[in-house]
């Protein structure tokens, strides 16, 4: 039996990663993956990018990571001048280490130990892994053929980027993992941000592999006190829509 516990989107929220990675530490996992986005949004990513460096986890790129990378430009829907000013604010906090760090790290990570078939793990679904913006521009919760594109290819996909942990239920058209028109499985799991989270829960995703595929949602506290002291003690652009949005507070 393998173990590999998998989480996303931490987004500067430091406390949640510690959380989650204490917990981790205490079971035992036989990896832990990364998918990307520890940066933006909230008010540490420097600290939570130097965490995640140092544990001996494997790193997958995020949308936030590719605009430190490679510059903003390569997402047209960023348009405000508020946004621009808060990646710029990310991108002054990082420095050269991070930087060629980054740029070892993976799109995407696929294991095939499963009866055979692969397994994937990315930020989200892959449109063009060539392209500098290589995720497809979808709305899972709108989108049922998206949610059945890659059933062939891979046995199990997982991703982060939709903060939201929905469920197949969740999405019109699909029932109990089935597309209902045609009985076609679904092959998603949404791992859901783990740090971008409106009470003092976070949370990543237990994958179990063996004869047969286990896969739980684990569920725990972090110290949303300290964070949110953090968030009101640091001046950063788009704070009080990301503080709202994000973290469902408003800002002192």
């Amino acid at each position: 039996m393998k173990k590999i516990a998998i989480f996303g989107d931490i987004h500067g929220n430091l406390e949640a990663l510690q959380s989650i990675l204490a917990d981790i530490k205490s079971k035992d996992f036989d990896e832990i993956i990364f998918l990307g986005d520890a940066i933006s949004i909230g008010p540490q990513p420097k600290e939570c990018l130097e965490l995640l460096k140092n544990n001996n986890i494997r790193f997958l790129l995020g949308n936030h990571e590719l605009y430190y990378l490679y510059g903003i430009e390569i997402d047209d829907a960023i348009k405000f001048e508020s946004e621009k000013a808060h990646y710029a604010w990310v991108k002054s906090l990082l420095d050269e280490s991070d930087r060629e760090y980054l740029k070892k790290c993976d799109l995407y990570y696929t294991k095939e130990e499963f009866l055979g078939e692969k397994i994937l793990f990315a930020h989200f679904l892959i449109e063009d892994e060539k392209a500098l913006y290589p995720f497809e521009d979808v709305n899972l919760k709108n989108n049922v053929d998206a949610w059945l594109k890659n059933n062939k290819k891979y046995r199990t996909i997982f991703i982060g980027h939709e903060h939201e942990a929905l469920s197949e239920d969740d999405v019109e058209g699909v029932n109990d993992d089935f597309e209902e028109t045609t009985g076609v499985c679904s092959n998603i799991w949404i791992v859901g941000s783990s740090g971008c989270t409106k009470d003092n829960m976070t949370s990543y995703t237990s994958l179990e592999l063996g004869d047969t595929m286990s896969i739980t949602r684990i569920y725990l506290p972090y110290d949303r006190d300290t964070f949110l002291k953090t968030l009101n003690s640091i001046e950063y652009p788009n704070k009080e829509i990301i503080s709202r949005f994000a973290f469902g507070i408003t800002t002192e």
